[in-house]
């Protein structure tokens, strides 16, 4: 009999498998390209953007459709080298012909293996970190002896394996990941139907935190779900849909750190069907849209995404990398997000001339001429509104009175939701020309709501002022009268 504690370890070393993350949210710039539209003989301008338009966005140009062709052909080409991926068994060949393992053989195996679990269980206890290593070093030496004496002993090859991932895991050791693929291998020859094991695998292959790593996972995720759904239809039990979930899940998450972004929307498309959850759907069209974000080119993702973290404390060191990324990125919906975000950061860091150019271009190409806003374009506009008008505001306390006047005027315009604010200044402006000033303090009173209340009473004020200047006392007296109500 072995050791009844052997069982006493498996809650100690089993590492949760759905544990995962994704690869790591204002100096002068050129503004955003202009999208250079095409005129026909006959046919209106504006209708020509229109269509230029609606072409850009559903219509694929031939070199982009010649790529996704290439992709496609290399996606195929990876999943027929599938078994490739795993590469040669290392130590503990099985030997030729069927197990001839003696007795005594056995036995030795069967004292090795406990003297690995007494090992083990030790470790569990151990308060001293370096006497816990030589544990885990003693561990390592007993399941090795016993997998000398016997090369088919499943559970030495699990537990070695295990102890391995704890060495990389107290010592961030490479070696004792690549030793854990190692002993893995030969466990997955042994019984590759067995998804436990391939799953083990396919999670030390992630931990090599390389391309070839990421790719040889994201296989044996796959291949790990599909053991696990032929188990159940041999079985003609219920599938365990949430295991078959994460699998696939994190399949695309390796495929993802193997840059291969098309191949990860796939995994995606595999994990749909067992997702039982509002989350897990929640969760699938997240990710669907990470990965999606350049066309499914992932490096660009990350590379964003990695200075969006620097631009959160050191705005001024991701500027001109966003730069040069916007110069990289291909889909729209990437380019409009790059340039969003510099034009923020340079207006962060005082590059106001170059943050409001940026953002008003950015503005103009993202207006729909049937008026739709997609929510994208709205923060756009609130965000270029506030620019404007905080830039007008300077300009005023600045003594330039024009460019105010203008800023002021840019800032209504867009409609962001504060606009009535940009009103009742231009109307302040404006004030030495009567009916202009009504005119731009009637556009404030007409969203008046977005005014706190001591702007709301200024504004009244202010008419009543400009009423009685132009004569028109009976009015005066109709705004007095809201005052007062205000009030």
């Amino acid at each position: 009999m072995r050791a009844p504690t052997l069982y006493i370890m498996v809650a100690m070393l089993v590492a949760g498998a759905c544990n995962s993350s994704k690869p790591v949210i204002e100096v002068t710039a050129p503004a955003p390209k202009v999208q250079e539209i095409t005129h026909w003989p006959g046919v209106d301008s504006s209708i020509a953007l229109a269509a230029n338009s609606l072409a850009d966005s559903i219509l694929v140009p031939p070199e982009r459709l010649a790529e996704g062709q290439m992709r496609a052909r290399k996606a195929k080409a990876l999943a027929y080298l599938a078994d490739s991926l795993l590469g040669p068994i290392g130590i503990f060949a099985l030997p030729e012909g069927p197990d001839t393992t003696s007795v005594e053989q056995r036995n030795n195996a069967i004292e090795a293996f406990n003297d690995g679990v007494t090992a083990l269980n030790a470790y569990g206890e151990a308060s001293d970190s370096l006497n816990a290593v030589l544990l885990l070093a003693d561990a390592v030496t007993a399941f090795r002896a016993a997998l000398n004496a016997n090369p088919f002993d499943e559970e030495s090859h699990y537990w070695l394996s295990r102890v391995y991932q704890l060495q990389a895991d107290a010592l961030g050791s490479t070696g004792a990941i690549e030793e854990a693929i190692d002993v893995l291998r030969r466990l997955v020859s042994m019984h590759n139907h067995q998804h436990v094991y391939l799953s083990l695998l396919a999670e030390m292959h992630e931990r090599r935190r390389s391309k070839d790593g990421g790719l040889a996972a994201a296989v044996l995720w796959e291949r790990a779900a599909q053991e696990l759904i032929t188990d159940a239809s041999i079985d003609d039990v219920w599938i365990d849909s949430l295991t078959v979930f994460t699998y696939f899940a994190r399949s695309s998450r390796a495929f993802i750190l193997a840059s291969e972004g098309e191949l990860a929307l796939t995994a995606l498309d595999y994990a749909a069907p067992f997702s039982v959850t509002s989350e897990g759907e929640d969760f699938l069209e997240s990710e669907r849209q990470w990965i999606a974000w350049d066309d499914a080119d992932v490096e660009t993702r990350i590379r964003f995404d990695s200075l969006l973290t620097v631009a959160a404390t050191r705005p001024e060191n991701a500027v001109d990398d966003l730069i040069q990324l916007a110069n990289v990125v291909r889909s729209r919906r990437a380019q409009t997000d790059v340039q969003h975000e510099l034009a923020l950061l340079q207006y962060q860091i005082g590059e106001v001339e170059a943050a409001v150019s940026r953002i008003a271009a950015l503005w103009s190409t993202l207006q729909d001429s049937a008026g739709v806003l997609t929510p994208k374009a709205i923060r756009v506009r609130e965000d270029y509104g506030v620019i404007a008008f905080n830039i007008g505001l300077t300009k005023k306390d600045e003594g330039n009175m024009r460019a105010a006047l203008g800023y002021f005027m840019q800032s209504e315009a867009t409609r962001f939701s504060q606009a009535g604010k940009a009103a009742f200044e231009v109307s302040r402006l404006l004030k030495n020309d009567i009916p202009a000033a009504l005119a731009a303090a009637q556009r404030a009173e007409n969203v008046i709501d977005q005014l706190n209340p001591d702007e709301q009473d200024e504004l009244l004020r202010h008419i009543i002022e400009l009423l009685r200047r132009s004569g028109n006392r009976g009015r005066a007296q109709e705004y007095i009268q809201k005052l007062r109500q205000l009030r």
